[in-house]
């Protein structure tokens, strides 16, 4: 039986037609609910912000330069930039770096998903990063600390409804023709 946020995840919001560019819409292609999703697992468990950051800490929501920033109590923070739709333009990855360049033990991800997977890979950002660590973050990443996360049976059901609407997600970005995300 399927769960209601399995059911919320994985809806249609917009038909082609309705769409000046022709493009479907779902749930799961709003950058916001990838943000409220993915702080939610990581401040909710520890298997999953060490899976797909390395270190502990607590996850703040929107720090002006990037969408999520997981701060540890020392100095090791990861900013997360989440892109779905809209891509890494040169200003904000400027800006962006500029701040990372400022702690000796920050580094930024790129969690990458829909069409701005497949045009962003790993190799560019490195170059685009200048030496700062910057990493992609994809479907197999997220898919790997998914699996990680041990807890409540709300949050495994949450777990299932995000990795499920990911690997749809994922088919409509390989079916699209918009090439592979996890390059």
């Amino acid at each position: 039986m399927t769960s209601g946020i399995e059911f919320f995840l994985t809806r249609r919001v917009r038909d082609p037609e309705d769409d000046h560019r022709g493009w479907e819409w779902y749930v799961l292609d709003n950058e916001r609910i990838h943000q409220d999703i993915l702080q939610i697992l990581f401040n909710s468990s520890g298997d999953f912000r060490e899976a797909l950051a390395g270190h502990d800490g607590k996850c703040v929501k929107n720090t002006q330069l990037f969408d999520l920033c997981l701060k540890s109590e020392g100095d090791t923070h990861t900013c997360f930039e989440i892109k779905v739709e809209h891509g890494w333009s040169d200003d904000q990855r400027s800006r962006q770096l500029d701040y990372l360049r400022q702690f000796p033990n920050a580094r930024g991800a790129l969690i990458l998903l829909s069409q701005q997977a497949a045009f962003l890979t790993r190799d560019e950002i490195a170059r685009k990063a200048q030496g700062v660590p910057f990493a992609k973050i994809s479907y197999k990443e997220l898919y790997r600390a998914l699996d990680a996360i041990k807890g409540d049976q709300a949050l495994c059901e949450l777990r299932e409804a995000y990795k499920l609407a990911l690997r749809e997600q994922e088919q409509r970005t390989i079916n699209g023709g918009w090439g592979d995300p996890n390059r």
